[in-house]
């Protein structure tokens, strides 16, 4: 035990502090200060753990070799009759002392604790609250952090976070995944910055208590990401996290976060799969298909399920003009787009999750399948009678799909001579109760709705000269895997 000397309350008149001390001190009003230097006996590196308790609220400042304040610690709640403490770990001494200064709203007794040890080479340096200050991270490691102080919640602007940095040196493209422990009532959250420090995603999966993580995020050559830890409920511990960081090499088969942007937007290829993860609630995993054909291409477009996620498939041309948004299943099932016709140019889909879902471990499959040029399917998007596909009258069997809630086929008949007795018939599969409605023109001329689920429909009329349309719908079911069937039969004509 040590007690201050007097006559230090100024950076010249400093205390000099250089081991594991602890200081019996006083401010005998509010305009009282004491000043500290530490500097380490021995070396020119330590770390230092400061600890100020007192039954005033106190508050320390803490200052580089240039007297520049780098720090504040004012964050502990004062009770009356009760010990307040402000507190700091892993303070980095590099060569240079650091000064501190201490000061109280009113005159008390103070005790503080000063604590040196050897500096670990993976472990935050505080004070690194900023960009500026960020620690740097190593491949393959886990770094040691502290949520500390532990914050006032009736203060605002008072939440701890810890900055860190890490580079990619190299001209090879990798991955980098991150890993934070989880904290016994801890409430965590990470932020991820690019080098030119702008946000491109939070991670705020779990409650308190839980662990934060994102997996295989693009690491592109001679890059720098910054990742903020951010202690949202201000609870401390004695305890150290682990920030595990690892990398690996690129994979081409993986969607490479972040590709929640168009401009980050992992292509997609005909007849291949990527797959995926829902890494945090709210991820948007973005991908792109150019469509080179001048003739267009015909793709079945699936995303696989994964247990408790709820997915939503969104199409958008390169104009952000939407095509089509699919939302068929509940959680625990996939989504699907059969028979989709793209024309000529550049389409993205968004996918996401509807309900609060996220997995670090389970994976979904994008594919994007090529289905070549057929007469006998319909080609989406053929849900107005403006972009009805054609059906030949006595033709070959036409297939075609109720491929999501509310989705509308339109077929499009077309009489050049003399009237045509045509009958139709829609065999559907064997959730779908299938309504057939015959329009000429704009004008409805007949419905066949009257068997159920499973069940065929069909209608029997006579087609006068001109256009006519026919619509395939169902009540209430879809079906994206099994297609149903339109058989078409001539007979004599008038």
């Amino acid at each position: 035990m040590v007690q201050e000397i007097e006559f230090n309350g100024s950076f010249a008149e400093a205390q000099v502090l250089n081991r594991t001390v602890i200081i019996n001190g006083s401010i005998k009003d509010n305009s009282d200060e004491d000043f500290y230097r530490l500097k380490p006996a021995g070396t020119e590196r330590a770390f230092v753990q400061l600890t100020l308790e007192s039954t005033a609220d106190m508050q320390i400042e803490i200052y580089d070799f240039d007297q520049k304040l780098i720090k504040t610690i004012d964050d502990a709640v004062v009770e009356k009759n009760s010990m307040s403490r402000e507190e700091i770990r892993n303070l980095y001494i590099g060569g240079e002392h650091i000064a501190i200064r201490v000061t109280a709203k009113n005159a008390c007794t103070y005790k503080l604790v000063v604590v040196f040890s050897p500096v670990k080479e993976f472990a935050e340096r505080e004070p690194n609250d900023m960009f500026e200050t960020a620690t740097r991270l190593e491949p393959m490691t886990n770094t040691e952090g502290y949520y500390l102080p532990a914050g006032d919640p009736t203060r605002e602007n008072r939440s701890e976070a810890d900055y860190y940095y890490f580079e990619n040196p190299t001209d090879i493209m990798g991955m980098f995944s991150i890993s934070l422990s989880a904290m016994p009532g801890v409430d965590t959250a990470l932020a991820l910055f690019d080098g030119s420090r702008e946000q491109i995603a939070v991670i705020d999966n779990g409650a308190a208590g839980a662990r934060e993580e994102l997996r295989q995020f693009l690491f592109p050559p001679e890059s720098r990401y910054y990742l903020a830890v951010i202690n949202k409920n201000r609870k401390t511990s004695a305890l150290p996290y682990q920030l595990a960081f690892s990398t690996q090499r690129y994979d081409e088969k993986n969607e490479n976060e972040p590709n929640d942007r168009k401009e980050r937007a992992k292509e997609a290829a005909y007849n291949d799969s990527v797959q995926g993860k829902y890494d945090y609630h709210g991820d948007v995993d973005i991908y792109k298909m150019i469509v080179i054909e001048n003739e267009g291409a015909n793709v079945h477009i699936a995303v696989s399920a994964v247990e408790r996620a709820d997915p939503v498939l969104r199409i958008t041309d390169m104009f952000d003009r939407d095509i089509l948004g699919i939302n068929n299943g509940g959680a625990g099932e996939g989504e699907a787009v059969p028979n989709l016709f793209l024309p000529q140019g550049i389409y993205y889909f968004y996918l996401n999750t509807t309900n609060r879902f996220f997995s670090c471990d389970r994976r979904y499959t994008f594919t994007a399948e090529s289905l070549g040029k057929r007469s006998d399917a319909e080609w989406e998007m053929n849900d107005s009678p403006e972009k009805a596909n054609r059906l030949m009258p006595g033709g070959t069997a036409m297939r075609g799909y109720i491929g999501w809630d509310g989705d509308k086929d339109y077929y499009r008949i077309s009489v050049d001579d003399a009237s045509t007795t045509l009958s139709i018939e829609a065999l559907p599969p064997s959730n779908i109760d299938v309504v057939l409605r015959l329009y000429k023109g704009t004008a409805l001329a007949l419905t066949a709705d009257r068997n159920g689920k499973g069940r065929n429909e069909a209608v029997e009329h006579t087609l006068d000269k001109g256009v006519w349309y026919l619509e395939v719908s169902s009540k209430e079911q879809y079906n994206p895997k099994n297609p149903y069937r339109i058989v078409t039969a001539v007979g004599s004509p008038k």
